[in-house]
């Protein structure tokens, strides 16, 4: 449904998570429980520097003694002994890659996986495109899960977000007889869905980011690619 953003008064489809307001993407906040209006975010936002800087000072410290009992470790000339891990040839074990196309994302109870994503011109040729977003989510745990059409966006390489347009979504075959504000899921159950978005025409998506309800509050992101 669109709206128009309290602060800067430009029409958006995003909404504030806490006092479901519109917000366009140079106003809103990143929350841990999604998007807020600049008003809701209140002074989270110097608080959220000031802890940044002080993170900042207290991973440089446990990096640099990190770095010392490496030094200490490997001029000590038996790493076995030491418990130093020393990766074998071909061990690419490490950082969970981030997911692309065809490629499981976990988020809280539900799993995402994207199985195509496309833009074209609008049928009528008016502004903007059309760019339609098929994946599955699938609950992983053992209680129902709610997926709330609202924290599913489009992002693009300036971190723009773009949410899904609810008339030509629910429009799709797949989707008419679902609630796309709110969809519970089912231990087990794996639900296909079609969300379809409304960008300007110079806008080219990069990354789509779900976010499950329930035990989610951060979200994940896929890569709007096929790996090689």
């Amino acid at each position: 449904m669109n709206g128009v953003c309290q602060r800067d008064e430009v029409a958006t489809r995003l909404r504030c998570a806490q006092c479901d307001a519109g917000i366009c993407p140079a106003c809103l906040v990143r929350t841990p429980i999604g998007y807020k209006c600049l008003g809701c975010a209140g002074g989270s936002i110097a608080t959220q520097r000031r802890t940044r800087v002080g993170l900042r000072v207290i991973v440089g410290a446990a990096l640099v003694a990190a770095l010392a009992s490496v030094g200490l470790l490997m001029s000590s000339g038996d790493t076995t002994r030491a418990g130093m891990y020393v990766p074998s040839p071909g061990d690419e074990s490490g950082p969970t890659r981030q997911a692309t196309i065809g490629e499981e994302a976990h988020d809280g109870q539900l799993v995402f996986v994207v199985e195509d994503f496309t833009c074209g011109a609008k049928p009528a040729r008016g502004p903007g495109k059309l760019c339609t977003l098929r994946f599955n989510a699938r609950n992983a745990s053992d209680s129902p899960a709610r997926l709330l059409g609202r924290f599913q966006y489009l992002v693009d390489a300036q971190a723009r977000t773009y949410g899904a347009d609810e008339v030509l979504t629910r429009a799709t075959s797949e989707i008419s007889s679902r609630s796309l504000s709110e969809l519970n899921v089912n231990p087990g159950v794996v639900v296909a869905l079609v969300f379809v978005f409304d960008v300007p025409d110079t806008v080219e998506p990069t990354e789509a980011q779900f976010r499950g309800t329930g035990r989610s509050r951060v979200g994940v992101s896929v890569r709007l690619e096929r790996r090689a």
